[in-house]
């Protein structure tokens, strides 16, 4: 077949549990004497003879055992076959060069529901007419047979001699071993033997270089005394510090108890101030009080002037008059001088002479405060100045590197169907702690940028989201290498194929860290290039020897496993 360069297609029979499944359980939905009204004569399975195995791949994937053959009559009344036969497809056979024979295939309208006829004329056998020898089919059976014994005698024989492969292989393998024990012992009695020597060699030189005793004696008793001194000196520091402690404690102390006192004196001044207003809010609410009274006198003079009125026949007597004479005729000067009067009561009153100064004492403090306060302001607003300098010394620059980063980001979502920026977030621009990296996203077209947050969206967007942000942040930042582990997972094929595309172009660039991608599986047709390299690991104690390692093994198995799926 490979010197004549021929395809042949290989198809598998249908099973159940490993059996071949029986022509025979395939049925048609009627009977064909229900179908001999409109000419059908019979099935088309019943016009073919085939082994069960082609006939059962047939009946399962071409329905043959359900598709009727018709005759003359079929042809006349092929109308009302096709209205209301209720048959998808059917054939009518070749009778004459004038009667060819025809396909007819019924479907039914998707947007329309009408039926719709297909017919094709059938053309001349092509294929699988050439009849076959029943005799030869036996000799090349039983040749097969001979084949196969042979075959079964010859695997035998291999798997006797793989057997013994292996014991000669495991007895390699102990004379390795011993070999290799033998080799470390002579490297440890080499190393002993190299130790003995340096150890004799240095025992000779110690020999040779004798030391005088005396002199190290003394250089050591010289050494100790300079110790004392310095110990002596470092004492003697020691104890000057203790002592400018000590009187900066009592110093501390005197402070500590005038700040006592002069605190007591505040609490004294602020309850005398209190006892002040509780008393000036007293004295008002008895001056109104007198002021309620005043009005109710007026009145009931004003009454009881009208009853003397009428009592003295509308003029008072002469000692009447005279007494009224030595009062002011004036209202006002009347109510002065009972204001007058009510003030000498007012201030003949129990009152602390010392209230005033007090109170002048307080005002001048308050001024005080007030002053200190200002200057507190000043260094306030020096201290925001030099804050917003400072500020804007690093959060420019970092402002800068947020839009490269941005415009990578951007442009890698554009790439992608998408859109996605990145900017610094903060609520209050003095708030420090608070500052922070905010990434928003727009998967959709119809959709508005949103926040990368853990609710809005997927496992999938979110791994997306964080894998471009980690590659436009790259070109920020020199570094020996970077590790990615399964960031893969949860994406869908198409971002998965996309983010793996900006990866490699990223990754590719001149000047770039080395890439490493840990992943358990890779999507098929990926985008490479010459500066990838793939590296399958294979570990575990139950691994394959490399010996045993058969490529072609392993894909005929994958094969079996797929034909297997496919029969499920």
């Amino acid at each position: 077949m490979k010197r004549q360069k021929l395809k042949v297609n290989v198809v598998r029979a249908p099973t159940n549990n490993g059996t071949l499944t029986s022509p025979d359980s395939y049925r048609p939905r009627r009977t064909i004497q229900e179908l001999g009204k409109w000419g059908f004569v019979s099935y088309l399975r019943e016009l073919i003879d085939a082994p069960d195995a082609v006939m059962a791949y047939l009946c399962k994937q071409y329905r043959i055992y359900d598709i009727p053959v018709g005759s003359e009559k079929t042809r006349q009344c092929v109308q009302e076959v096709t209205s209301s036969a209720n048959i998808d497809l059917f054939f009518i056979p070749t009778v004459s060069a004038r009667s060819p024979g025809a396909r007819y295939q019924v479907r039914r309208s998707k947007y329309s529901s009408n039926k719709i006829v297909a017919n094709s004329a059938l053309r001349s056998a092509e294929y699988l007419n050439i009849k076959v020898n029943p005799e030869d089919m036996n000799q090349i059976e039983l040749q097969i047979q001979q084949l196969n014994k042979e075959s079964h005698e010859g695997s035998a024989q291999l798997s006797a001699v793989n057997r013994e492969k292996q014991t000669l292989e495991k007895r390699d393998n102990e004379f390795r071993n011993q070999k290799k024990e033998l080799m470390q012992q002579k490297n440890r009695r080499r190393t002993l033997e190299n130790k003995i020597m340096l150890k004799k060699q240095n025992l000779e030189e110690v020999k040779r270089s004798a030391v005088n005793m005396d002199q190290v004696k003394s250089k050591t008793q010289q050494a100790v005394s300079q110790l004392y001194m310095d110990k002596q000196n470092i004492v003697i520091k020691f104890v000057s510090k203790i002592e400018t402690c000590v009187d900066g404690s009592i110093e501390k102390g005197i402070m500590q108890i005038k700040y006592a006192k002069h605190y007591i004196d505040r609490n004294k001044i602020e309850s005398q101030i209190r006892e002040i207003n509780l008393t000036h809010v007293e004295l008002h609410q008895e001056v109104e009080r007198a002021e309620t009274a005043k009005v109710e006198s007026q009145q009931q003079a004003k009454r009881l002037l009208g009853d003397a009125k009428k009592k003295t026949g509308g003029s008072p007597s002469e000692a009447l008059t005279m007494k009224f004479e030595n009062y002011p005729s004036d209202l006002s000067e009347i109510e002065a001088q009972i204001h007058e009067y009510q003030a000498r009561i007012d201030c003949a009153g129990n009152i602390d002479p010392k209230a005033f100064d007090e109170y002048n004492a307080r005002k001048k403090e308050i001024a005080e405060l007030e002053k200190r306060v200002s200057r507190m302001d000043e260094t306030l607003q020096t201290k925001r100045s030099r804050m917003e300098e400072v500020r804007d010394r690093w959060l420019n620059p970092l402002k800068e590197i947020l839009a490269k980063v941005n415009e990578r980001f951007a442009k890698y979502f554009a790439n992608m169907g998408c859109a996605g920026e990145v900017d610094l977030y903060a609520e209050d621009p003095n708030d420090f702690d608070k500052y922070g990296v905010r990434i928003r996203v727009k998967f959709r077209a119809n959709s508005a940028l949103e926040e990368l947050t853990p609710f809005r969206q997927s496992g999938g967007e979110r791994s997306v989201a964080t894998m471009l942000y980690l590659v436009a942040l790259q070109g920020m930042y020199a570094c020996p290498f970077r590790l990615v582990d399964e960031i893969n997972q949860g994406m869908d094929p198409h971002n998965e194929r996309r983010v793996f595309e900006v990866i490699v172009n990223s990754s590719a660039e001149e000047g770039t860290s080395q890439y490493f991608l840990i992943t358990p599986k890779l999507l098929p047709n990926l985008t490479y290039n010459k500066h990838m390299s793939v590296h399958c690991v294979y570990n575990g104690p139950d691994i394959l020897r490399h010996v045993d390692w058969k490529l072609s093994r392993f894909i005929r198995k994958r094969k079996k496993l797929r034909y297997a799926d496919d029969e499920e």
